[in-house]
Order: C-alpha cells, then sequence, then structure tokens
C-alpha cells in the first residue's frame, strides 16, 4: 500500500468520488481550493491510498498554519 500527499487532486480523484455513494459537494476540488483559497496562508491537500496503481480511498482537505485569528 502506498499513502501519498499532493496539493492538487490526483488524476483519477474523479474516478474515486464516482464510485463511493456518500460522496458530495464537499469532497469535489473545487471546494476544497475555494476554502483554501479563502484562508490566509492555507493550502489545499489531497491524501491518497493506493494499491497495485489503483486508488482505495482518500482524505481531501485545507492544510492550515492554524484557526486562530
Amino acid at each position: 500500500m502506498l499513502v501519498a500527499a499532493g496539493t492538487t487532486p490526483p488524476p483519477d480523484w474523479g474516478d474515486l468520488l464516482a464510485a463511493d455513494a456518500g460522496a458530495d459537494a464537499c469532497h469535489c476540488p473545487f471546494w476544497t481550493t475555494t476554502v483554501a483559497r479563502h484562508r490566509p496562508g492555507a493550502e489545499p491537500l489531497w491524501l491518497t491510498v493506493r494499491a497495485d496503481g489503483r486508488v482505495l480511498g482518500g482524505l481531501a482537505a485545507v492544510r492550515t498554519a492554524g484557526w486562530h485569528g
């Protein structure tokens, strides 16, 4: 298994979302990048878990230095 992190969504992120009935708008790259853009010092972050070249799971997040004013 391989865990990877990046500041851009992996090319197969859409396939992962399409395969998950529980995925919603908050998992889309637009949402993640928009939130990051509106928080000073923040950047989007995508974590993926792969096996045999296939993405098994992932997490879209926003990395910040902190949420203090």
